[in-house]
């Protein structure tokens, strides 16, 4: 009888952990489509949109890539036309110069809503 309990008790013990390690992980981002996976549609030059996100830009757009396009010489990943870079979660990332010798008030950038509000406390951004 006392093995039994003891079997059930560390059963419940590890079922009590992995809920733990479950809700930790059931923290949401507060970024929309963070990894830019989920894409309007498919396209491989300048066609591809982040669902959740808006690409801004003055004399340039900002670029999505993803491995859904196979064209390894435009937005592919990981090796496309700027490269080769693997996506650091799932199959896609966005990109954007930042910064052009010759072009005076070069801008583009990313953005995002967020999914709910800040509140007055720290937070960790990953880039």
């Amino acid at each position: 009888m006392k093995s039994v309990l003891n079997r059930r008790s560390m059963a419940m013990a590890i079922l009590l952990f992995v809920f733990f390690i479950y809700s930790i992980a059931q923290i949401k981002n507060k970024v929309q489509n963070p990894s830019f996976e989920q894409v309007d549609s498919c396209g491989c030059v300048n066609g591809m949109f982040a669902l959740g996100w808006k690409l801004f830009g003055f004399n340039g757009n900002p670029v999505v890539f993803n491995s859904c396009c196979l064209d390894t010489q435009t937005t592919s990943v990981p090796k496309n036309a700027l490269g080769f870079q693997f996506a650091k979660h799932g199959s896609g990332y966005g990109g954007t110069e930042i910064y052009f010798k010759n072009i005076s008030n070069f801008r583009m950038y990313l953005q995002s809503k967020l999914v709910n509000t800040l509140k007055n406390r720290n937070y960790r951004i990953y880039i």
